[in-house]
């Protein structure tokens, strides 16, 4: 009965992650989500934190699915789609490998490029609810930039992780899907 009750209280921080966000944010230091046997970074100077100590936490094994798969599902796994290490999901030599597509399509000159056309676009998404005193910044701001805003100077079927995913997919990875956030070592 355990394991079911550990399932549901996941899918429960799954549909409604917005109060386990707020206690993480007020919380000193990195917060311990044991649903998920995992650390929640929170803040920004906590990302970095994580992110200069790479010999204390690892995003290995971050994307391990919540229920474990039934030897019947594993058997044929082989014979299709499988879990493949992502740059979200490996460290060293192996992460750099994964992480080159991106560095590629986020170089600083194709980033500098974009700056004025991304400041106009947060811009206006941000004066839509400046005016309200506070808004949920996933909803109001994160979701709707990438479809509401395309670079004219893109083609317009170009997806903006397009060429990543294709490096991705060519070495037998995927995207983040739903991302677990870093293990400590």
């Amino acid at each position: 009965m355990a394991r079911h009750d550990d399932q549901a209280r996941r899918d429960e921080l799954y549909r409604d992650p917005y109060p386990l966000y707020e206690r993480a944010r007020r919380a000193e230091g990195l917060t311990y989500v044991p649903e998920f046997d995992a650390w929640l970074v929170a803040r920004d100077r906590d990302v970095r934190e994580v992110l200069l100590r790479a010999e204390d936490f690892s995003s290995a094994h971050a994307l391990l699915p919540d229920v474990p798969l039934s030897e019947a599902a594993l058997g044929v796994l082989p014979r299709g789609f499988g879990p493949r290490p992502t740059v979200v999901s490996s460290d060293g030599a192996a992460h750099r490998r994964h992480r080159a597509p991106l560095n590629r399509g986020l170089s600083a000159a194709r980033v500098a490029a974009l700056l004025p056309y991304a400041r106009t676009c947060a811009s206006e998404l941000v004066d839509g609810f400046a005016a309200d005193g506070s808004a949920e910044l996933v909803q109001a701001y994160a979701r709707r930039l990438p479809p509401r805003h395309r670079h004219p100077g893109l083609p317009a079927d170009h997806h903006p992780a397009g060429d990543a995913r294709r490096g991705e997919a060519a070495r037998g990875g995927h995207g983040a899907g739903g991302v677990r956030l870093g293990q400590p070592r």
